[in-house]
């Protein structure tokens, strides 16, 4: 009989209390408490964000993930997720420090010496300018193959940034509905 009784109690009397009142309280302070923890997180961001800024998202989508990475745990296969976190980190601090084509001229200074960058004035009622750059060993004869270097190392710097983006793609895809349940 007792037992009947702390059934009905807890089905009528203190679930719809819970459910009704306790639990919408204690989502309120959580949701109070996140809140302030990710604006006081995120703030120092948030300011340089422009609608243009593909470097922002990269830098936002960093912070998330390695948020995430450090706060998951506590189930089977979580070394794996945060292997898989952790390169989706690396990926997007690599796009947005954009460093792909540095190696191009840091390449091209060693075989034709140091690379210089002039911009003159076109004319003294405006402020347009003219860039010219230049290597040390720079001459006609061999202008059009630094050129054809420059061209194929932006290539390969296109090549790996896309590779980049494709395999966080492919993770994103296959494994970020995982990440958190």
């Amino acid at each position: 009989m007792l037992e009947n009784f702390s059934n009905w109690v807890w089905l009528n009397l203190y679930c719809p209390f819970y459910r009704t009142v306790i639990y919408p309280m204690i989502t309120f302070y959580y949701n109070v408490k996140w809140f302030f923890k990710n604006l006081f997180h995120y703030f120092r961001f948030l300011y340089s964000d422009r609608p243009w800024d593909r470097a922002f998202l990269y830098n936002m989508l960093a912070i998330k993930l390695e948020s995430m990475k450090d706060e998951i745990g506590g189930f089977e296969g979580e070394e794996e997720v945060k292997k898989d976190l952790g390169e989706c980190v690396d990926i997007m601090r690599r796009l947005y420090d954009d460093k792909y084509d540095d190696k191009i001229l840091d390449d091209l200074e060693l075989e034709y010496g140091k690379h210089t960058v002039e911009f003159t004035k076109i004319d003294k009622s405006s402020n347009l300018r003219e860039m010219k750059s230049y290597f040390e060993k720079e001459t006609e004869e061999n202008k059009k193959e630094i050129h054809e270097k420059y061209i194929n190392g932006l290539r390969k710097a296109e090549e790996e940034m896309q590779k980049d983006l494709d395999r966080f793609a492919e993770i994103f895809a296959k494994k970020s509905r995982s990440w958190w349940c």
